[in-house]
């Protein structure tokens, strides 16, 4: 938080501008529908934006800056206090919040991590996802599916470029745990 404060309150740069504009606030006679429909560049992080939709009229069409971006710098605050919640097991507790302390200071995270986009989300997303491939690699198939599965469906919906991570979260499931029919029986025996 300290690092980003100054970041938070700055004004929206151009792509966030565009996400605003176009998506947030987008043309009044559209409605949210547009932000499902709409994908005329890839500025629209389309589970964002469709929050991002909500977040605007929640809050009065308040255009400062630091209360457009809080959905963004609470997802990446969640993605730093989850991660040694989540890895500790296989990290250790001190590696886990060392990392988590890493994420936290990284330029790159801390620098995308406040914007008025959707890279907070996935990063919040696919740190549930990578949890949930360590879990079902440690033999815990359904409370790693119950990690990996939501992120798995809502990654795509974010950027659509991230259908290729859920696809290699959905290979890892078939591969690890055998022919994809075994692997069928066995994620449906873990819901059960």
């Amino acid at each position: 938080l300290v690092r980003i404060y100054l970041w938070a309150d700055a004004e929206l740069w151009h792509d966030e501008v565009i996400t605003l504009g176009d998506f947030a606030i987008g043309p009044p006679d559209r409605g949210i529908a547009h932000v499902f429909r709409s994908y005329p560049v890839a500025n629209n992080h389309i589970l964002f934006s469709a929050v991002a939709y909500w977040w605007v009229r929640f809050t009065g069409f308040s255009l400062a800056e630091y209360l457009l971006r809080l959905p963004s710098i609470l997802c990446g605050a969640a993605t730093i206090v989850l991660l040694p919640v989540l890895w500790r097991r296989w990290l250790d507790r001190r590696v886990a919040l060392l990392v988590a302390l890493t994420f936290a200071i990284s330029p790159v995270f801390t620098a995308f991590a406040y914007q008025f986009r959707g890279y907070a989300l996935t990063m919040l997303l696919t740190l549930l996802a990578a949890a949930g491939v360590a879990e079902v690699s440690s033999g815990r198939l359904a409370k790693g599916l119950r990690l990996q599965l939501p992120a798995m469906v809502l990654l795509p919906l974010v950027m659509p470029s991230n259908v290729l991570l859920a696809f290699s979260h959905a290979l890892f499931i078939v591969l690890w745990r055998g022919s994809g029919v075994s692997a069928l029986r066995q994620i449906g025996r873990a819901h059960v």
